[in-house]
């Protein structure tokens, strides 16, 4: 083979993984803006009682992700917590907790130390100490815990019973973890074989072995 032909070559598979590389860059940076609940904005309610949990049954998980960050909106501070809960078993128990301080009133955001796996039908939770999230009266089926109040936040493991006679939407929302699939990894190393070859021939010595 040669040498204008090996540069074709490489020019073509350095030029297609450039291309793949753009063409999956939309698809994994955009992972990062989908979440899963509800606009975490200034809604027209707040719970006038505290240390209470509600499982937000309207927006189960579709299917297995991880986590990286949680929004809030409250009208209040003091603590609060995002609890996943496991929505595959006849009673719910307690995945993961989340617990934060909220020491300013209105929107929060709070990042993960690190990413949490979440599994299709899992669905978020609430524990609200003293800060309230806000909530509209008018979203899909909201489950309450019918264990009582709860001093603190409830713990992983902790069985989860609910009562389902709410209809509220609140503010408060998981984003998921961008994660690079097969394709991308594929596209990196199309880009990677084309810079070595280019290195290649722009190199006097190594054209001499070519």
């Amino acid at each position: 083979m040669s040498n204008k032909t090996r540069n074709g070559v490489r020019q073509t598979l350095m030029s297609a993984g450039f291309a793949l590389g753009v063409l999956l860059a939309g698809p994994i940076t955009s992972a990062n803006a989908v979440t899963i609940g509800a606009d975490a904005i200034n809604r027209a309610n707040n719970d006038n009682f505290s240390n209470f949990a509600i499982g937000l049954q309207s927006v189960p998980i579709p299917s297995a992700h991880k986590i990286d960050s949680w929004k809030v909106f409250t009208g209040s501070t003091g603590e609060l917590a995002l609890l996943i809960l496991n929505g595959n078993a006849a009673t719910p128990t307690v995945r993961g907790v989340f617990q934060e301080t909220i020491s300013v009133a209105g929107f929060n955001m709070f990042n993960l130390a690190t990413p949490f796996s979440i599994q299709s039908g899992d669905f978020l939770g609430i524990w609200m100490g003293n800060a309230k999230v806000d909530w509209d009266s008018n979203g899909g089926s909201i489950g309450y815990s019918s264990a009582g109040l709860f001093a603190s936040a409830p713990t992983v493991g902790a069985a989860f019973n609910l009562n389902t006679s709410l209809n509220r939407t609140y503010s408060i929302n998981v984003n998921y973890v961008p994660e690079p699939g097969i394709l991308a990894i594929l596209g990196l190393g199309l880009i990677g074989l084309g810079m070595v070859g280019r290195k290649r021939v722009l190199d006097p010595a190594s054209r001499q072995t070519v």
